[in-house]
């Protein structure tokens, strides 16, 4: 039936005072008890089933029902499934429900406990309270008396319609209304007394009853903080606890702080104590939970802690700051994004569009006063150090999903007035909440099947690992480790030992393909093997620019490594460059004296202590895990040959374990497209390829730089045309796919890559075009994750591999830059053999039947 504008409460007395519920009203009614809530609820049930409506009752508590099935449509829902889920949820139900529905919702005060913080449930009936007003609805809502702080409490009553406190007294209820929008009566903000079987409320103007009353309201005060959040009041409590009671309210703080992983909350529970989980508290903005990235942070130092002591010296001591999750939706909420936020992960045909459209409302969105404080006493705290503000999302860093690069990482120079720094500390903290929409996070997490599950953004706040050397802040040299080393390139080389990837300065050249940089591997069984050979080689495949922070223009800028080294200690030059004798020799006969360099890491790759140090490392939180580990790190060097490494991160390593060996066609029986061995990465398989995207290397290298980006858009959307269907697609492309520089490959994404099924990469040395084995870096990881097959074709070296293009000729003439061919027919199949490290490409002879064998196991 169409909604009135009045509604009857089941009580003509409360209709009176009221002035009648209204069509939008929320009624919040606080009390002590919920007996007394179901006072009001079984007579506005009952009111609502004669007046001709269905009521409606959201049931997630575990108290009693307050609303039987017969008399209510019923829906069950779980807030356990977290904030987001639950919320859209419950918008969903109103929706369906349309207009003029009445609501009956269990205690919203459970949902503090399940969340950890009165702050989420003050979000949620801030995101509820307004969508059913819009639908003219009437709901009704209890919460605890005691159990919320004042601050929360306000937010509810500034959001709702009615506001209602309720007492009672043996056979008496009380009725005092705090809020009643739209409407006045002399009368109504009066408290009002009725017996619980006649429901006849009369007002308490007279002194007797007014005493009887506040006797009422004085025994039910309590003696709760309420100046404190229910959070705070938890940890409080702990302290007090007796220590038989440690291990209970330590599987609590976990809960809270680390979250649901099974796996992850095992280790905090073998390594973490309750005194750990104060630490973490007392470096705490907000509430909630701190994200995977802090997880592993503070998880990884803790184990090498507790079993490598003796390194302790050798290692950086801790003070991050956490932004719990709770702030990213409270930062939502207070900037009105909720509704927008709903849209994007519901409507499937807007899911970019609108991502976009938050994104960038997210940058232009405000802090809530009170965060904003606390934001002031981090930076306070730090000073003037340079800091990094990191991603720290729930589903980041764990056990099956890395989001490796999906998110940013922002640097504050952090120089100048204090407003300033905090504009600048703000600024970080808004871009890394807007990355959450970045398309290559949102395809990773529609690949990895995570669209719908809770993601929340928590942040770690790190001070920069670093020193000051002339006008530049940098760490002596940074990069990533693997316990297990996905390169095995060399069949003599231990593998198991690890392998680390490091450049000089800032990390951002170890786990990116920028530029014409390239950082040195060491494989930790054999730190000075490598596949360059020639002094060109070594100086070619090297860094030549370093990421550092200019002091004096309070910017993070890219350098050449010469220009840095120039004011650099010469120990500290020798240990992360070589110098190219060669040309400064030339240069001296010119009458030109000038030092080359050029960087290795070599002194690094010469350390047998920081090796063995990082090795341990490596092997200690293997074991623990009990999974392949893969971290980033700094190391400070310093004149007398001490160093410091500081653990930038931690994460289980998503490496391809398949012990499957597969015997590859013979060469003779098959029509090549291409062949390699030892520059590929991917399971063992044997796959058919239905489509080939061919780039040809000269065209390409003759586009104008400014139309080079125009193939990457058309690879992009190629793979969103090509990728609907169930074909199986690759991608051959010259030179370094997803380098930022255009000269030397196409520069796209993981976002532009996600249907693909391989990615080749083929060099083309007269043109300018070599690719780069840059496993570990982000692009690299995306590959593992996504079950996408990469190799490289070197026409040299000690496996040459030469790319037939002949062989797809025929299925279209290649008469653009970018081609596509349909070989599904032709018959076109990949095999790879992890073992032998060998790839074969080709279309097997008709005739002549391949003999494929599959052995071993998963």
């Amino acid at each position: 039936m169409e909604p009135l504008q009045n509604v009857k409460s089941g009580i003509p007395d409360v209709d009176s005072l009221l002035d009648h519920i209204r069509c939008g009203d929320n009624v919040v009614f606080q009390v002590s008890d919920l007996e007394d809530y179901s006072f009001f609820v079984d007579r506005f049930v009952s009111q609502s089933v004669k007046d001709g409506h269905k009521p409606v009752y959201i049931r997630f508590a575990s108290h009693r029902e307050l609303v039987s099935a017969r008399k209510a449509k019923q829906y069950v829902l779980n807030p356990r499934d977290g904030f987001e889920k639950f919320t859209i949820a419950v918008h969903n139900i109103a929706k369906e429900e349309g207009r003029g529905a009445h609501y009956i919702f269990d205690c919203l005060s459970e949902l503090q406990e399940t969340w950890s913080a009165d702050l989420m449930m003050g979000n949620f009936f801030s995101v509820v309270c307004p969508y059913l007003y819009s639908l003219e609805t009437v709901a009704f809502f209890p919460i605890l008396r005691g159990h919320h702080s004042y601050e929360t409490v306000a937010m509810i009553r500034d959001t709702t319609q009615l506001f209602l406190d309720v007492y009672s007294l043996s056979q008496k209820i009380y009725l005092h209304p705090i809020k009643v929008y739209g409407r006045y009566s002399p009368n109504m903000f009066l408290p009002h007394e009725a017996d619980r079987n006649k429901a006849e409320f009369r007002v308490l103007s007279d002194a007797s009853g007014i005493n009887r009353y506040y006797s009422v309201v004085r025994r039910e005060e309590g003696h709760d903080n309420l100046n404190l959040d229910s959070w705070e009041r938890f940890f409080q409590k702990s302290h007090k606890a007796p220590k038989k009671d440690d291990k209970m309210i330590c599987a609590d703080f976990c809960r809270m702080l680390v979250g649901d992983d099974a796996r992850m909350s095992r280790l905090f529970e073998r390594y973490y104590t309750k005194e750990d989980y104060y630490r973490i508290r007392e470096r705490m903005i907000g509430t909630g939970r701190i994200g995977g990235k802090s997880c592993g942070i503070l998880l990884s130092r803790k184990i090498i802690e507790k079993n490598l002591p003796e390194l302790m010296d050798r290692m950086e001591s801790h003070d991050s700051f956490y932004i719990g999750n709770h702030v990213f939706y409270t930062f939502l909420v207070s900037n009105n994004l909720w509704e927008l936020r709903i849209r994007q992960k519901e409507d499937s045909d807007v899911y970019f569009t609108a991502a976009s459209e938050l994104a960038k409302k997210i940058l232009k969105g405000t802090f809530p006063d009170r965060i904003r404080e606390k934001f002031s006493r981090v930076l306070e705290y730090y000073g003037q150090a340079p800091l990094v503000v990191r991603s720290s999302s729930l589903l980041e860093d764990g056990f099956g999903n890395a989001f490796a690069g999906k998110y940013e990482s922002v640097f504050c120079v952090n120089s100048g007035t204090p407003e300033e720094r905090l504009n600048m500390f703000e600024d970080a903290v808004r871009k890394v909440y807007a990355s959450t929409m970045n398309p290559s996070a949102l395809i990773y997490r529609m690949k990895r099947g995570l669209k719908d599950r809770d993601e929340q953004m928590s942040i770690l706040v790190q001070r920069v690992s670093g020193s000051l050397s002339g006008d530049y802040f940098y760490p002596s040299a940074s990069g990533v480790g693997y316990s297990e080393d996905p390169w095995n390139w060399d069949r003599t080389v231990n593998a198991s030992r690890g392998m680390l990837r490091m450049v000089a300065g800032f990390a951002t050249r170890a786990v990116q393909r920028t530029g014409t940089d390239y950082p040195r591997i060491i494989h930790i069984d054999a730190p000075l093997k490598t596949t360059l050979v020639t002094r060109e080689e070594r100086i070619d495949y090297s860094q030549h620019t370093i990421d550092v922070i200019d002091v004096r223009k309070n910017v993070l800028a890219s350098l050449p490594i010469k220009k840095v080294m120039e004011q650099a200690d010469s120990g500290y030059a020798e240990a992360v460059c070589d110098r190219d004798t060669e040309t400064e020799e030339r240069l001296l006969k010119l009458g030109k004296k000038d030092k080359m360099y050029y960087g290795t890491c070599r002194g690094f790759a010469e350390n047998r202590e920081f090796l063995g140090d990082m090795e341990r490392i490596l092997k200690t939180l293997q074991k623990e895990y009990s999974y392949p580990v893969d971290i980033e790190f700094t190391v400070n060097l310093f004149p007398d040959k001490s160093f410091l490494i500081c653990i930038l991160q931690c994460r289980p390593l998503q490496i391809l374990n398949s012990r499957r060996s597969l015997l590859l066609p013979k060469k003779s029986q098959t029509e090549i497209l291409f062949s390699a061995r030892n520059v590929s990465m991917g399971i063992t398989q044997c796959r058919k390829i239905d489509m080939v995207v061919l780039v040809d290397s000269k065209k390409y290298h003759d586009l104008p730089y400014r139309e080079k980006p125009g193939v990457a858009k058309e690879i992009m959307e190629l793979n969103g045309s090509l990728g609907d269907g169930d074909k199986s697609l690759m991608l051959i492309s010259p030179g370094r796919v997803g380098t930022s520089s255009p000269e030397l490959g196409v520069p796209l994404k993981f976002s532009d890559l996600s249907s693909f099924s391989a990615i080749i990469e083929y060099d083309d040395a007269a043109n300018g075009f070599m690719p780069e084995l840059s496993f570990g870096s982000h692009l690299f990881q995306d590959f593992v994750e996504s079950g996408i097959f990469y190799t490289a074709l070197f026409s040299g070296g000690r496996h040459p591999s030469i790319l037939h293009k002949e062989v797809l000729c025929g299925e279209r003439e290649p008469d653009r830059v970018v081609s596509v061919y349909d070989v599904s027919v032709k018959g076109l199949m990949l095999w790879y053999d992890m073992i032998s490290g060998k790839v074969l490409c080709g279309v097997p002879d008709a005739g002549k039947k391949p003999r494929q064998m599959m052995k071993g196991r998963e």
